[in-house]
């Protein structure tokens, strides 16, 4: 399965990898399209090894040359890169035939990273040549100067492709699978990069593209199933509905018809596009259509990849089980998904494996929350907490002390319900540190976003407390980070965070008494939220705007308003279900 394009990015992802299983063992698989970028990834791995304290090597020389050394040498510690002859076939199917059999030990203690580095055509090569080894590999990447294949990238200074007022599309970073491709693979791609460009301007304009996509794809074909899941996405950036559902369909529909790797590709993005527009009966047959394929897969392989990618699915599911409010669902196969990634994290003891508890645990601790069940919740979110903290302990990366803000949030959100402000204070102030050091190294809408939240529960707890002053503090800071993001991104995720920070600036005035500055920012929360609610038209959107009009008329009835107080009040009745 291939995630990434650029140069940068593969290097990025390996790089992480690296980090996370520095110290036990990895196999990796990495194709490019020119020996240059082969060469500078390597010469990238050497000086992370340097800087690590890895002992590297690179490993170089014929087929059987190269197939001895490893017969000879293996388990080995350190980073071991092997390149792969570019022009003999031959040669590298005797090296990859050789790994394969000796996948065994590069699972042993004592073993660390084998890169196998080699032209795009490994990816195609690999699973025969080395099916057992390429089933449990780590981490495979494809570099290219290309985003979606075949496209060339887009100039300097030129909106990136994918890149719109509601973020980076789904579809633009999707790759057709060498095997897949077809006849008309260059003409369909040609089209969605063009979508993807025109986006930021014309949703209408992209629309039409992606429709001609559609039409020049063939039947049955990978193609196809690219080509309606980026129909869908651009009708859910529109707003539309029916379009939304009708072409999510149409790309499962696609998807039944191809090889189950390429279906499990394009099913996750399905499910993605799903979850992000709350189409959640399109991601449910999507998550279940893939739930299917890995299960058979972990039942008939049984590899730690199999059964982890199993566990993916299982989450996949839980996902959407939650978006439909379907708890006993989500408790099953959360349940079910945290079974299986406590195996592997024993059988393992990867941090990738830990990683994969922590997130299954925050999973069983979600559907707890919302079942009220706060015994259950702390538990598993106090153990999902003790792994955040070694992992970031150990590995010191912003991935890794974002997960643990993430896990002290959690275990805020509990203790809060609790009534246990001490404990809430504790965490979530440990939570916005992290934070505010994330915000300051990163600088990128994300961390800015987390900081915004990580103010917002500080303000929580001083509010619940008394303590108005700080409250008033953190919160004005949060609504600046929602106001710069909202105006950046202009999408709906970033408008309703800024309503929401504008509730809360507004519920602090109200507490002092404040009636004017209460009623400046509910009236603005209250534009933003009609506003969603006509582009949306979701039940969450209703609510807010519910809510948004009830707070516009406390303010009234404060003040004395009562004409106002009855407008916006009977408003608000009528939207309740």
């Amino acid at each position: 399965m291939v995630h990434l394009s650029s140069l940068q990015d593969a290097w990025d992802d390996l790089r992480r990898h690296l980090e996370w299983s520095r110290g036990h063992p990895s196999l990796v698989f990495a194709a490019a399209s020119s020996l240059t970028e082969l060469a500078t990834l390597s010469q990238r791995i050497s000086v992370f090894a340097a800087r690590g304290g890895d002992e590297f090597r690179e490993v170089g020389g014929s087929g059987a040359e190269i197939a001895g050394w490893l017969t000879e040498h293996l388990p080995i510690a350190g980073i071991t890169v092997v390149p792969l002859s570019w022009e003999e076939a031959h040669d590298r199917y005797r090296v990859l035939a050789r790994v394969n059999e000796l996948r065994a030990r590069l699972a042993r203690p004592g073993q660390g990273a084998l890169i196998i580095l080699g032209p795009m055509s490994l990816n195609q090569e690999a699973p025969y040549q080395a099916a057992d080894a390429w089933a449990v590999r780590s981490l495979n990447v494809s570099i290219g100067s290309i985003g979606i294949a075949g496209i060339p990238p887009s100039p300097v200074g030129a909106n990136e492709p994918g890149e719109t007022v509601a973020g980076r599309l789904i579809f633009s970073g999707l790759q057709v699978p060498a095997a897949e491709r077809t006849a008309a693979t260059t003409a369909v791609l040609d089209h969605l990069a063009r979508a993807a460009r025109l986006s930021p301007t014309s949703l209408s304009a992209a629309k039409t593209a992606a429709t001609q996509a559609v039409s020049e794809a063939q039947a049955g074909s990978f193609d196809l199933g690219l080509a309606w899941l980026a129909s869908a996405e651009l009708a859910g950036l529109d707003s539309d509905g029916p379009c939304l559902t009708e072409h999510l369909t149409a790309a499962i529909t696609a998807a039944r018809g191809l090889s189950p790797p390429s279906r499990v590709l394009l099913l996750d993005a399905v499910i993605a596009v799903g979850l992000r527009f709350g189409e959640n009966s399109a991601a449910t047959q999507a998550s279940a259509d893939q739930l299917a394929l890995r299960r058979d897969l972990a039942e008939r392989l049984a590899t730690p990849e199999a059964l982890r990618d199993l566990s993916v699915s299982l989450n996949n599911v839980g996902a959407v089980a939650r978006a439909r409010g379907d708890w006993d669902r989500a408790a099953t196969v959360y349940d079910e998904s945290l079974h299986l990634r406590r195996d592997l994290a024993a059988r393992l003891a990867t941090p990738e494996a830990q990683r994969d508890l922590s997130v299954s645990l925050d999973n069983v601790g979600a559907v707890a929350r919302a079942r009220g069940d706060w015994d259950r919740a702390a538990t598993v979110y106090d153990e999902s907490l003790t792994i955040a903290r070694d992992l970031a302990a150990r590995l010191a990366t912003p991935e890794a002390q974002r997960d643990l803000s993430v896990s002290l949030d959690n275990v805020g959100a509990v203790a809060r319900a609790r009534g246990d402000w001490d404990r809430a204070a504790t965490v979530y102030d440990e939570s916005l540190h992290l934070r505010r050091d994330l915000a300051a190294r990163l600088a990128t809408p994300e961390a800015q976003r987390d900081l915004s939240v990580s103010l917002d529960n500080v303000g929580a707890v001083a509010r619940a407390r008394g303590d108005w002053d700080r409250a008033a503090t953190v919160y004005d800071e949060s609504l600046t980070i929602a106001r710069d993001l909202a105006h950046r991104l202009a999408t709906p995720e970033a408008l309703r965070d800024l309503s929401v920070s504008l509730n809360n600036v507004g519920a602090v005035a109200r507490a002092r008494g404040d009636w004017d500055r209460a009623a400046t920012v509910y009236d603005e929360s209250l534009h933003l939220r009609r506003d969603l609610a006509a582009r949306l038209a979701t039940p969450e959107a209703l609510r807010d705007l519910s809510v948004s009009l009830n707070n516009v008329g406390a303010v009234a009835r404060a003040r004395g308003d009562w004409d106002r107080a009855a407008t916006v009040y009977d408003e608000s009745l009528h939207l309740t279900p």
